[in-house]
């Protein structure tokens, strides 16, 4: 179950706040994007574009947050043997569960049920 995972931070030019671009994050596995709104607007002369960073350091922590909890859910999904995509990963970053029961969830649930 290899896929090639790449994690971009980026200001949307064309979503702003005021007179601030919203930060955006860029997941690609095996060449299929998802993006997804960090919550964090960001001034454009505050962003560097060479280190896809801000001036905040509150921010840059923040970022990297959520960069550590990406890496996490991909290995949780590899261990759990999930298809590692980018959007099973930003649907559990934003806590969205999977609509899709396997069959051994379903016995497990069926058959875990406690009987009264």
């Amino acid at each position: 179950m290899s896929s090639n995972l790449s994690i971009r931070f980026y200001p949307n030019k064309n979503k702003t706040v005021g007179d601030k671009h919203k930060i955006y994050c860029r997941i690609t596995v095996n060449r299929i994007k998802s993006e997804f709104y960090t919550g964090f607007p960001v001034s454009p002369e505050s962003w560097d574009d060479d280190r896809r960073t801000t001036s905040n350091i509150v921010i840059n922590t923040e970022l990297a947050e959520i960069e550590n909890r990406i890496y996490t859910i991909r290995r949780s999904l590899i261990d759990h043997e999930i298809e590692v995509t980018a959007s099973n990963i930003v649907d559990q970053l934003k806590g969205k569960k999977s609509t899709r029961t396997y069959i051994i969830e379903y016995f497990d649930l069926h058959f875990n049920k406690e009987v009264y």
